[in-house]
């Protein structure tokens, strides 16, 4: 979706049905409160509209993503932040074969969402954009404005942080 052309009319209904979801499941790992990220995802979409005609890159998907984080970021830094009592969940969806599958895999999500929601912020955000977003690292060096390597290593550490918290649990 490269908007080289300005006369090519743009599906905003249809970014929204695409992308909607993904933004405030993302968002949502940031601000940690389902109405708060469905209003930062909200204003991700009203700064994507806005600044449509500036958008130039290769991936819209990215492109959001960013826009997302800085928006969730800038929450985060905000002094009314500081003042809200954030719960815990991070959305997984799943078949099961049975009531105890169900129970036993929601109890190991619930787990790991919990050390996942726990991570400083750019292991977090490294974890969430690879895992849960399918983000290559090249894109989500793009998308956070970091090195490569820099992404690799983020993304390695947090691996081993939530293998030695997930190690203490099954103490």
């Amino acid at each position: 979706m490269n908007n080289q052309d300005e006369n090519i009319p743009v599906d905003y209904e249809k970014i929204m049905l695409l992308y909607g979801t993904e933004i405030k499941a993302l968002v949502y790992t940031y601000v940690k409160n389902s109405a708060l990220a469905e209003d930062i995802a909200q204003e991700t979409f009203i700064k994507c509209f806005t600044n449509y005609h500036q958008f130039r890159g290769d991936s819209l998907k990215g492109w959001l993503f960013k826009i997302a984080i800085n928006k969730s970021k800038d929450y985060l830094r905000s002094s009314y932040y500081k003042k809200v009592i954030l719960g815990t969940i991070l959305p997984v969806n799943k078949k099961y074969n049975s009531a105890e599958d169900q129970y036993l895999v929601k109890s190991e999500a619930d787990q790991i969402t919990d050390i996942v929601l726990n991570l400083g912020v750019k292991y977090r955000e490294v974890i969430v954009l690879y895992y849960y977003k399918d983000l290559t690292i090249k894109e989500i060096a793009q998308t956070l404005n970091r090195n490569e390597n820099t992404v690799k290593s983020h993304l390695r550490k947090a691996k081993n942080m939530i293998r030695n918290e997930v190690y203490k649990y099954e103490k």
